[in-house]
């Protein structure tokens, strides 16, 4: 798509287009709804696909008619920078509260305009000017310090692609949010951002999303490559909610790689944290907030201090049925103050020091292990850990399957959802003993739902049920292996030969 940035009817026609969009939006107070599309004709009135603005920021800077709530723009696939060409990078799309803007169209060159599809149709708002960014920030020095600035409540971006903001290191008072800023000071939910890609922008805090008041809403979202001179590589949030996202390879400077939450709630569900990196706190660091953490994945994240978790100030952290892992020999939960976590139903590896959790809890008591979670696949085809195409699906016979702690009333939207393939958040294997409470005790840890059906004779997980899965297993028992506890009872007992020897004769369906 060709990228331009003729002004549309904001430039001469103002006049006239404002009573065109009052007539068409007053009825019942209806939003304005607007339609933008890069290879529009460059003077559309933007009320129809037919006659599109050419430019995103007519969409949003045309004034709402008496009486009209709210605006909702309709995004068509192409690449739109806020500057209208003139290579100014303090513009920005400043989005004002009640605005909606709706990505992923086919546009006017489609048989079908309407048609949407964020995956097939990108629309790309991009904060590189000239167009000439390179890997690594390279080339970054005149693209746009901000690509999108949100200044009210109750906004929505949806199905976005947001890219190449970014701050200049140590820049002020413009220290925050190279992808997408929020600065709302107040308590309500100014912003949610849904099936977003935000991905290689950068910042002195938050690189891809910096909050500088009010909750952020993150959900079936995608948050990669985004970097942080100080913290927070991939956000930093007062408080929120993180739901069925992804956040892959960011990096910061100091705190948080992934996330950086500042005192305030911050709920995440249903969500993975890969390969994110900084000095504390490799995928989140909390900072006088209240974190509950509910069947999410963290793999591969890297910090000197903590390369899952780090806590810092007077609140503590939960964190139910979830998965912790690396294939480095890292301390997955760290906390530099008092602070202390709440663990349950949990695969945490290389355990946890007794120290950081709560008093009168056990790390095993509560459901907790240090087995290891058997993904499907954790290095990808790439055969590097930490990287997009990780597969972190349980495999068959996984220690996670079956086995979750859920409560309903800390995390009610958790089963509503799906798991992070949008496959049903709960699905039973008939061929594993189910050991979790709540949900049937059917739930699985992490962020994906086994879908099969384990064959747990196949003890060595080569595909097959031969004599070798015998020897195997009975090494497994004679060291005393959790992964011999063939009944899931939390012993390994004569009790659990002989189970797996029916399991081994029945062989597998």
């Amino acid at each position: 798509m060709m990228r331009h940035s003729g002004g549309g009817c904001w430039r001469g026609r103002a006049a006239a287009c404002v009573g065109l969009l009052a007539t068409a939006a007053a009825v019942h107070a209806q939003p304005l709804e607007l339609y933008v599309d890069d290879d529009a004709p460059p003077v559309g009135d933007g009320l129809s696909w037919a006659t599109a603005f050419r430019d995103l920021q007519d969409a949003l800077q045309i004034p709402l008619p008496v009486g009209v709530p709210a605006r909702v723009v309709r995004i068509a696939q192409g690449v739109y920078t806020p500057d209208r060409g003139a290579g100014d990078r303090a513009a920005t799309f400043r989005v004002a509260s009640g605005a909606t803007l709706l990505g992923g169209f086919a546009g006017i060159g489609s048989p079908d305009p309407g048609a949407r599809d964020p995956r097939a149709f990108l629309s790309v708002l991009s904060g590189d000017l000239s167009g000439d960014d390179g890997p690594g920030f390279a080339n970054r020095a005149d693209n746009a310090l901000h690509v999108v600035t949100v200044e009210g409540d109750f906004n929505l971006l949806d199905g976005l692609v947001i890219r190449g903001g970014f701050v200049d290191p140590g820049a002020t008072p413009e220290i925050a949010g190279g992808g997408v800023r929020l600065q709302v000071l107040s308590g309500w939910l100014p912003l949610t951002i849904r099936d977003c890609v935000i991905e290689d922008n950068a910042a002195t805090i938050g690189g891809g999303v910096g909050s500088l008041g009010g909750r952020v809403r993150i959900e079936r979202s995608t948050v990669r490559g985004n970097l942080a001179a100080d913290s927070g590589g991939g956000a930093w949030l007062h408080g929120g909610e993180v739901r069925s996202s992804r956040f892959v390879g960011n990096l910061s400077g100091g705190r948080g790689g992934a996330l950086f939450c500042s005192a305030r709630d911050l709920q995440i569900e249903n969500s993975c944290l890969v390969g994110n990196s900084s000095a504390d706190g490799g995928a989140l660091y909390a900072w006088h907030a209240n974190v509950r953490i509910a069947n999410c994945t963290f793999w591969a994240n890297v910090a000197q201090n903590g390369d899952s978790v780090s806590l810092w100030g007077w609140r503590d952290t939960s964190i139910w049925a979830s998965i912790l892992a690396s294939p480095r020999a890292g301390v997955q939960l760290a906390s530099v103050s008092p602070r202390r976590y709440t663990l349950r139903s949990s695969i945490v590896q290389g355990g946890v020091d007794p120290s950081l959790l709560l008093s009168g809890q056990t790390f095993a008591g509560l459901g907790n292990t240090d087995l290891s979670p058997r993904f499907a696949d954790p290095l990808g085809i790439d055969g590097i850990a930490g990287t997009d195409d990780d597969d972190l699906r349980p495999r068959s016979n996984s220690p996670a399957i079956d086995a979750a702690w859920h409560d309903g009333d800390l995390f009610p939207e958790l089963l509503a959802g799906g798991d992070l393939l949008g496959q049903a958040r709960v699905h039973d294997d008939p061929g594993t003993p189910n050991i979790g409470i709540g949900a049937g005790g059917a739930l699985d840890l992490g962020a994906y739902e086994f879908q099969g059906t384990s064959c747990r004779a196949d003890h060595n997980g080569d595909g097959a049920v031969g004599v070798g899965d015998i020897f195997d297993y009975l090494l497994d028992w004679f060291a005393q292996r959790a992964e011999a506890d063939f009944d899931r009872d939390r012993t390994v007992a004569v009790a659990d030969i002989f189970d797996f020897l029916v399991a081994w004769f029945a062989g597998c369906p």
